[in-house]
């Protein structure tokens, strides 16, 4: 292979040789933990929906209403995320959705009566399914091909794993109100920083120029990063500067 091979290499053969690194395994901790913050926010409630009836006076089809607004709103908000993520990016989209999502969360932990809290529940929703949206999508672009489908597997088990936590946060806090898990549920959207510092940038598509593809050397050569001099012999695309992802 020539300079110019290595220059002009295919984006697909890019990640077919590109190695996993430690970046990936920051990547997917990251991505990880909002996938279990995903499943937690679905059931912590669940487990404290007797203090909620008893709090705003509400019978068991009150408490269905209140416990699946969040669903209402993930509903739209994944058909408004995915363009979005693909117009800003998935790390800011991600960033921007979690953050929302704790903000909202917080507020409706004071909510004063059913209405108000239904309706931020359901923005809470909307916020979250950027989140929900984005995790694999962003993830398996940054891995190499060959460890995708291993890496989907793991990640998905994050979903029982949140599962477990929100029964563990409803028995350790129950017994101080509802308000209190909403609030620890609201907590975790503090993780958006955690995202927003260990993942990188990516836009959908490759930039072209002059009608042809850029050479594949961006979410590569950050992710695979080259630890050696280049040889003339084999041209590494990884220590090529970066073209085609989004700026942090």
């Amino acid at each position: 292979m020539t300079a110019t091979d290595a220059r002009t290499l295919p984006i697909g053969a890019a990640f077919d040789r590109m190695p996993f690194t430690r970046r990936h395994v920051l990547i997917a901790l990251a991505l990880f933990i909002a996938f279990v913050i995903e499943s937690w926010e679905q059931l912590a409630l669940i487990y404290v929906s007797g203090d909620l009836g008893e709090s705003f006076g509400i019978d068991e089809a009150g408490i269905g209403i209140v416990l699946s607004a969040v669903a209402f709103g993930m509903i739209p908000g994944a058909l408004i995320w995915g363009p979005v993520s693909d117009r800003i990016g998935r790390k800011p989209a991600a960033f921007w959705s979690l953050l929302a999502y704790g903000v909202i969360a917080f507020a409706s932990a004071f909510a004063p009566n059913m209405a108000t809290l239904v309706t931020l529940r359901v923005a809470s929703g909307l916020a979250l399914a950027g989140v929900y949206t984005i995790t694999f999508p962003y993830f398996l672009e940054l891995l190499p091909t060959r460890s995708r489908g291993r890496a989907a597997v793991y990640l998905s088990i994050g979903w029982p794993i949140g599962m477990l936590a929100a029964i563990g946060a409803s028995v350790a806090l129950g017994d101080l109100g509802w308000h209190v898990v909403v609030i620890a549920s609201a907590a975790a959207g503090l993780w958006a920083f955690a995202i927003r510092r260990g993942c990188r940038s990516r836009r959908t598509g490759w930039p072209r120029a002059g009608g042809r593809r850029r050479p594949a050397r961006s979410c590569a050569s950050w992710a695979a990063p080259t630890t050696t001099r280049p040889s003339p012999w084999r041209p590494s695309v990884w220590a090529a500067p970066s073209t085609c992802c989004a700026a942090d």
